[in-house]
């Protein structure tokens, strides 16, 4: 799968994350990964993980996105530019009622397979699999499970290849408030290509059509395993498990807002 990169060179986008108070001419700056709501006529909504709303400047996404925007495109790494004064309150905290996205790329969404629909389409084939080095960190917010993976990929002709990263899960040993992942990874490797690097890259599963197959009303228990890593268990509520019901900022007194870990998006 080809990963789309929008408005900046990656090696740009990693030098803006870093950054934090432009003091000179009073911005400020904001990197994360974002879940998007609207559209280029009515306009967005960028909605942070773990918490934080943002109305973005249309012109500013239509002026270096083209006129569709985001297009059809859900979620994102993004780089933000605003101003103190563009904080604004709302319910249950704040918000940053005008911002600049200044540059970002999109994450590709890697639906849940059954176990026998992956094994239909070979994804679980011995041929195409292999071992990553570590899982780095897994979160979820609203209806989105995201996994933070360190592994070798394959480079051609000096290039990295972007592997193919499935996730499965056998609807036969869903339990009450329990569910096991297994993410399957294929570096897509030929006579053509040689080993390449380890990389941290980022992978987002969307949750929002399994909600009702999970029975149970209590915290979801998630386990994640794939091969050559341990697997990694965490509690999901069962409001990450559906779209809606976002959280505002919290109010700071800094009205600095966290800036998210850039890693590649596969």
């Amino acid at each position: 799968m080809k990963k789309k990169v929008f408005f900046m060179a990656l090696a740009a986008i990693v030098a803006f994350a870093s950054c934090d108070n432009d003091v000179e001419s009073g911005s400020r700056y904001l990197s994360g990964y974002f879940t998007i709501a609207g559209d280029a006529k009515q306009g967005y909504t960028l909605y942070q993980d773990g918490g934080g709303i943002i109305k973005p400047s249309l012109q500013s996404i239509t002026a270096i996105a083209g006129k569709d925007g985001f297009a059809d495109n859900e979620r994102a790494f993004l780089n933000l530019s605003y101003k103190a004064e563009d904080i604004k309150p709302t319910d249950g905290g704040e918000m940053i009622a005008e911002a600049n996205v200044v540059s970002g790329e999109y994450m590709p969404l890697h639906f849940p397979l059954t176990q026998k629909e992956a094994d239909d389409k070979k994804v679980t084939s011995r041929d195409s699999t292999f071992s990553v080095n570590r899982i780095s960190q897994v979160w979820a917010y609203r209806g989105f499970l995201n996994t933070l993976v360190n592994a070798n990929v394959s480079m051609k002709g000096g290039k990295r290849i972007a592997p193919g990263v499935n996730i499965v899960y056998d609807p036969a040993k869903i339990a009450e408030n329990k569910i096991d992942f297994t993410i399957y990874y294929n570096r897509h490797t030929s006579k053509e290509t040689n080993a390449g690097s380890a990389v941290d890259f980022v992978s987002t599963f969307p949750l929002y059509k399994m909600s009702e197959q999970i029975p149970g009303k209590d915290s979801v228990e998630v386990t994640i395993h794939i091969e050559g890593a341990k697997p990694q268990t965490l509690k999901i509520g069962r409001s990450d498990l559906t779209k809606g019901n976002y959280l505002p900022y919290k109010k700071q007194a800094s009205s600095k807002y966290a800036t998210s870990n850039y890693a590649t998006l596969y």
